[in-house]
C-alpha cells in the first residue's frame, strides 16, 4: 500500500434542510428547501485529504443499497481510494439530517446505519498492511471499539495518529495519549477538560486539553476565531482567513482536519499545516454542502 493518509471513519448521506432558524425543543418548523449530498466525517475528511494533494484511502462501511453505491462512486470521483470500504449486507447507508439557517448555523442528527457495523477485524487488517510512513486519521463517528482497536494497531506499528474526537466519546487514556494531534472543537475541548463555557480562556484550551489527555499535541478549533495549538515546542494561535458570505458551516471542521492530515503527512510542521487547514476550512463555509464543490459531489436539490 502506498504511504499516505488512511482515514478510518463514517460514510453518510446528508439530508440538509434550509430553515429560518434552529427549532426550539418540541417545536415544528417548515423548511424552505432540502438537498441530498454526500457526507460523513470520515468520508468528508478523506476527500479533504485528496483535495489537498495527499494519497487518500478510506476504511469505512456503506449499506448494500443504492445510496451506498452512490457514495462509493462519489468518493472515487473525488480521488479517494475505496478499495477497503466494507459493504454491509442488510444495513442502510448512514444518514445525517442537517438543519441549516441563513447565517450558516446548523444542528445535526446522525443515523449510523452501516457505520455501526464497521468490522474491527477488517480495520485492523488494513492497518497492519499499511506502509510504515502512513498517517492514520481517526474520528469518532464510528464505534468506540473500532477506534480503540485501530489506535492499538497504530501503537504497535509505530504509525502516527491524528484523532478527531468529535462527537466526543469516552476513549481510553492510552488512545488519547497517542494522538498527534488530538483535534477538538471548543465544546469538545471544554468537556475534555471538565469545564463549562467561560470557565477558561480560549487561548489556554489546547494547553489544558493536552494536560488532561496527555496527547502528544492538541489542536482546538474555534470557528471564525481560528484555532489554538499546544505541542512540546510550545503554544500557538492560528487565525481563520476572512471570507465572503457564510452559507453553511457543516463541512468546515472536516475540511480543516483532512487538510491538516494531508500536510502533516507531507512533512509540514503542525503550525504550518494548521495555517493551510484554516484557509480550507474558511472556504468550506462558502458552499452549501459538507464538501468542496470541485469534489464533484452533486447536490440533488428539491
Amino acid at each position: 500500500m502506498n504511504p499516505g493518509v488512511i482515514t478510518v471513519g463514517s460514510i453518510n448521506v446528508d439530508l440538509t434542510l434550509s430553515v429560518s432558524r434552529l427549532p426550539d425543543l418540541g417545536e415544528t418548523l417548515l423548511a424552505t428547501s432540502f438537498s441530498r449530498t454526500s457526507g460523513g466525517k470520515g468520508a468528508n475528511q478523506a476527500v479533504a485529504v485528496a483535495l489537498a494533494g495527499g494519497h487518500s484511502q478510506l476504511v469505512g462501511a456503506v449499506g448494500d443499497d443504492a445510496e451506498g453505491a452512490a457514495q462509493l462512486a462519489d468518493l472515487a470521483l473525488s480521488g479517494v481510494d475505496t478499495a477497503v470500504v466494507q459493504v454491509v449486507e442488510g444495513q442502510p447507508t448512514g444518514l445525517a439530517i442537517v438543519d441549516v439557517t441563513p447565517q450558516g448555523e446548523n444542528s445535526i442528527v446522525v443515523v449510523p446505519g452501516a457505520n455501526a457495523h464497521l468490522s474491527v477485524d477488517h480495520v485492523c487488517r488494513v492497518l497492519w498492511s499499511a506502509s510504515p510512513e502512513t498517517l492514520v486519521l481517526i474520528q469518532s463517528e464510528i464505534a468506540v471499539e473500532v477506534i480503540e482497536a485501530a489506535a492499538a494497531v497504530c501503537r504497535e506499528r509505530g504509525l502516527r495518529v491524528i484523532l478527531n474526537n468529535g462527537p466526543r466519546k469516552a476513549l481510553t487514556p492510552a488512545t488519547l495519549a497517542q494522538a498527534n494531534p488530538l483535534v477538538l472543537n471548543e465544546i469538545e475541548a471544554l468537556h475534555t477538560c471538565g469545564y463549562s463555557q467561560g470557565q477558561t480562556e480560549q487561548q489556554l484550551l489546547a494547553c489544558e486539553a493536552r494536560r488532561a489527555t496527555d496527547a502528544l499535541s492538541v489542536v482546538v478549533t474555534l470557528g471564525s476565531r481560528g484555532s489554538v495549538i499546544s505541542e512540546p515546542g510550545g503554544e500557538a494561535a492560528v487565525p481563520t482567513p476572512l471570507v465572503g458570505h457564510v452559507v453553511n458551516t457543516t463541512g468546515a471542521g472536516d475540511a480543516f482536519v483532512g487538510t491538516l492530515a494531508a500536510h502533516l503527512c507531507a512533512g509540514l510542521a503542525l503550525v504550518d499545516a494548521a495555517h493551510l487547514a484554516s484557509r480550507e476550512a474558511a472556504l468550506a463555509t462558502t458552499w452549501p454542502g459538507a464538501r468542496r464543490s470541485d469534489s464533484r459531489v452533486q447536490a440533488q436539490h428539491v
